[in-house]
């Protein structure tokens, strides 16, 4: 039987579609490749953390139901969880499963060909549910999922609804899958819907600890961190992570706005000020540390005045990179019932961070010449093998003047300026 896995959304999302496809291939089934097969049955992990995301799930179901008319249609996730009874309407869904027992395959010991859901109160869980992955494949890099749900209830975010409370995974379990991981692995991420919430339901671990356990049990893997929330920014966070020699200084804040009212309408719990103090403190530990981060534009009630707060802030934070996003009405959102920004106007606010972003990223990566930087190589695409720095910059060689690298090796680099123009050089090899 063969089965297709299709993901929308986030980390996430992607890890625990690998951990489900690892156990169907166990169970003998076939996983296809392409969108575009023919398949028995048709899984969608799906996304919810915006309308959009939810249309895109829609549309996903659709296009299976014109490639596949008779198949048995799958979607479960975050989308599921929230919209039930609305996606037991939809014509192309035969089974919604929420984000409970995502692993559970028995249903396709029968495929009943009947409407059928499996959506639990999510909010009731407290329990970590494993989701282990034993490999990476082909793949260079390696995930790590060490928690699950939020409990910061921001005011445009629907995750702690379809997720549930913050719910840790033990370090042991985490030891056993990092070792596993680390035989093929040469980075691990370590990832989770809230990660800097990571053990505070449990009474002897905090995220430091389980970033501790990763190295202690895959000791020469690179180690990198997802998303974090900054109250985990502490100078004992910091002096126990610069011990980890391994350890990736790339530190991906989400900040979401630049101005104090917009931060207090989305009930971000820190202002401008306390964001500020931990990036100084950051930097004190990791002097070149990449330190991106997420920024929603036109968020209900943003002022023109709010906005320019935000460019001048960015621009006073000198980040690595910023990932930019106009604010998108998610329906079941305190956001979604505030005064709306013009779309014209986001779209113009949204074009104008761009371009800061690009300048504040070329201004990082030239702050790297002349110096070496670790990189990884994972692709070899169009004359160039790319790959990342520790730091997370995206490192280009080219493959005539370094034919023999290899895919999956790990090689000291230097970014280098000659007759004006920037290239990557290999400086040696491991």
């Amino acid at each position: 039987m063969k089965v297709k896995i299709k993901t929308l959304g986030c980390k996430v999302n992607f890890v625990e579609s690998l951990a489900l496809e690892e156990r169907l291939r166990k169970a003998g089934f076939e996983i296809a490749d392409s969108d575009e097969e023919i398949c028995d049955v048709f899984i969608l992990n799906s996304c919810s953390v915006t309308n959009e995301s939810d249309k895109k799930s829609r549309q996903a179901l659709s296009r299976n139901r014109k490639i596949n008319p008779d198949n048995y249609s799958v979607i479960m996730g975050c989308y599921s969880q929230v919209s039930k009874d609305e996606l037991l309407e939809n014509k192309n869904v035969n089974l919604v499963v929420g984000n409970k027992d995502k692993l559970d395959i028995s249903y396709l010991m029968t495929l009943d060909k009947d409407k059928g859901e499996k959506v639990y109160d999510i909010s009731k869980y407290r329990e970590f549910e494993d989701l282990p992955l034993h490999g990476t494949g082909e793949k260079t890099r390696g995930f790590i999922k060490i928690e699950d749900g939020c409990d910061n209830f921001c005011s445009y975010c629907i995750i702690p609804y379809a997720r549930g409370r913050v719910r840790s995974r033990s370090i042991e379990s985490i030891k056993k899958e990092a070792s596993s991981l680390g035989e093929t692995a040469k980075e691990i991420v370590i990832t989770g819907i809230e990660v800097a919430s990571y053990g505070k339901d449990l009474k002897d671990a905090t995220l430091i600890d389980a970033i501790e356990a990763v190295h202690a049990a895959a000791p020469n893997v690179r180690i990198r961190l997802s998303s974090l929330e900054i109250s985990v920014i502490t100078d004992d966070f910091l002096r126990r992570l610069k011990s980890i020699s391994r350890f990736c200084d790339q530190f991906h804040l989400s900040l979401q706005s630049g101005s104090d009212n917009v931060l207090k309408a989305m009930n971000r719990k820190y202002n401008k000020e306390t964001f500020k103090k931990k990036v100084d403190l950051i930097r004190s530990y990791y002097p070149s540390a990449g330190i991106t981060t997420d920024i929603i534009v036109g968020f209900p009630g943003e002022t023109e005045a709010d906005h320019e707060s935000t460019v001048q802030y960015l621009k006073d934070l000198k980040l690595s990179r910023i990932h930019i996003f106009p604010y998108s009405i998610r329906k079941g959102t305190k956001a979604a019932d505030m005064e709306q920004v013009d779309g014209n106007i986001k779209i113009r606010r949204k074009n104008e961070l761009e371009k800061l972003g690009e300048e504040l990223q070329e201004e990082f990566k030239n702050s790297l010449l002349n110096k070496e930087e670790e990189v990884l190589i994972e692709e070899r695409t169009k004359g160039f093998f790319t790959g990342y720095t520790r730091n997370y910059v995206k490192a280009e060689i080219s493959c005539d003047e370094y034919p023999d690298l290899k895919l999956n090796s790990v090689i000291n680099t230097m970014l280098v300026e000659e007759k004006g123009e920037k290239k990557w050089i290999v400086c040696s090899a491991k």
